[in-house]
């Protein structure tokens, strides 16, 4: 029985709640292709005792008690004998092998990115009165996370978290009232705790299960696009950097996000072929900006038109002021199609769609060649029974649709073969309407002679 339990020798009895995991091995790598990585011990650079199921000494050992703990107080703790006896000292008391976080590091360097960024809580609180233990200061990894005694997932320390998962360690601070209560995630954000399993995804992201560990049958959550440990994807930024305002090319992103948008790639491939495409407003709108006041550089390809968090706007979570229009997926699109707009030279003449509800036969199924969407006027979402709108024609993500390839990197002259528009076909919808006639109007849709009856007579001749 162990000495450190109710009724038994042990002065001191191990908190309840959650411990650091034990009997694992220190090893792990990232899992197959993830960009995650929990620990990653090299085992010819860790210098704490592993243990076999003998409990000897064994470099391939498991992770015990006494890999953090000597209890006799000697090697690496002996240094600190001196001041156990004193009352002064708690980490003394402890008998720990080396100080904390020097004995994280050992098995989580890939963590220690957090110093001096908006994270370290030495930068950014004062420290005891913001977390829930005894320690005179919190250090680099105690204002977080607690060894013994936790509220679970993460060895979460923080008494704010209102969910004991991976996302209720993220709000607890960005709330109202909380540390990053100047990043609070509200009105419309990117959905959270939904699974991506349906989606039959090659993603490259970590997903979590309720417990906070990473599952390949868990759920999207905070940490699946963050890295809370890691400022920025690309470099390791060594001298102060809490203070600097956040954009798609940092923010504790786990992949970079602008000017390529790999992040967003990951979940959404289908939408990846606008990048340098005259629809990258990177590429031909690279001063103009976002409702957040973001040029595209700093919001990315994606967050130009899209934003993640805190969107004043629900459809599509757009990131333009609304324009003109008899629906919101035409108002989305003279954001940019209007006198005021970055496409300010491509304002087509006409370009509504008569009003009106129309059914669909079966041919607004994607993947299908003749697929031509059909949209909720107030909503955006795609509908059975809705209108034909701007979207329903053109595919705003991709320019050539015989070409499923990113763009270029230039500003193109469009015909009727690209311009994003959607795959020609003999049987689009519009010839349920239009007969032998639906061809040309879908070639002349934004010529206001051409797209007339006569119009198409006079070409036929």
């Amino acid at each position: 029985m162990s000495c450190h339990s109710k009724g038994n020798i042990g002065e001191k009895v191990r908190p309840p709640g959650y411990t650091h995991p034990l009997d694992v091995g220190p090893f792990e790598k990232k899992k197959e292709n993830l960009v995650f990585a929990a620990v990653d011990a090299e085992k010819s650079e860790l210098t704490l005792p592993l243990f076999n199921r003998y409990s000897v000494q064994d470099k391939n050992g498991k992770l015990t008690c006494l890999t953090c703990h000597d209890t006799h107080g000697t090697a690496a703790s002996s240094i600190k004998r001196q001041t156990a006896t004193d009352g002064k000292s708690n980490e003394a008391k402890s008998l720990l092998r080396t100080q904390a976080p020097d004995l994280c590091r050992e098995c989580h360097k890939n963590k220690f990115y957090i110093a001096n960024s908006k994270h370290d809580l030495n930068k950014v609180s004062s420290g005891k009165d913001t977390v829930k233990q005894k320690a005179t200061e919190p250090g680099l990894c105690g204002g977080c996370h607690l060894v013994h005694g936790s509220q679970g997932g993460f060895v979460w320390l923080r008494e704010e978290a209102t969910q004991k998962n991976a996302r209720g360690a993220c709000i607890g601070c960005h709330s109202e009232g909380g540390l990053a209560r100047k990043k609070v995630i509200k009105r419309y954000s990117h959905p959270v705790n939904t699974s991506l399993k349906e989606k039959e995804l090659q993603n490259i992201l970590p997903l979590f299960d309720r417990e906070g560990k990473v599952s390949n049958q868990g759920i999207m959550t905070c940490q699946t696009c963050h890295d809370p440990h890691r400022w920025d994807p690309l470099k390791i930024l060594d001298g102060d950097h809490f203070d600097g305002e956040g954009n798609s090319q940092n923010s504790f992103l786990r992949l970079e996000n602008s000017p390529s948008p790999e992040l967003c790639n990951n979940c959404h491939p289908d939408k990846a072929n606008v990048e340098r495409t005259d629809h990258d407003l990177i590429i031909t709108a690279p001063s103009h900006e976002n409702i957040m006041g973001q040029t595209p550089v700093e919001s990315g390809t994606c967050g130009a038109c899209h934003l993640v968090h805190n969107s004043k706007n629900k459809p599509k979570l757009w990131a333009q002021e609304f324009g003109d229009g008899t629906s919101v997926m035409e108002r989305m699109c003279n954001s940019c199609h209007s006198e005021n707009g970055s496409a300010k030279n491509k304002i087509p003449r006409i370009a509504s769609h008569p009003q009106g509800k129309i059914v669909d036969l079966g041919k607004a199924i994607p993947g299908k060649v003749e697929y031509l969407p059909l949209f909720n006027d107030t909503s955006g979402e795609a509908v059975k029974v809705g209108s034909i709108s701007c979207p329903s024609c053109h595919n705003v993500h991709q320019w050539d649709p015989q070409s499923p390839t990113k763009g270029k990197g230039v500003n193109l002259e469009g015909n009727a073969t690209n311009s994003f528009l959607r795959t020609r076909s003999p049987h689009l919808m519009c010839k349920d309407c239009h007969g032998f006639e639906a061809l040309v109007k879908f070639k002349f849709f934004h010529d206001p002679t051409m797209r007339t009856t006569q119009g198409s007579r006079n070409l036929l001749k």
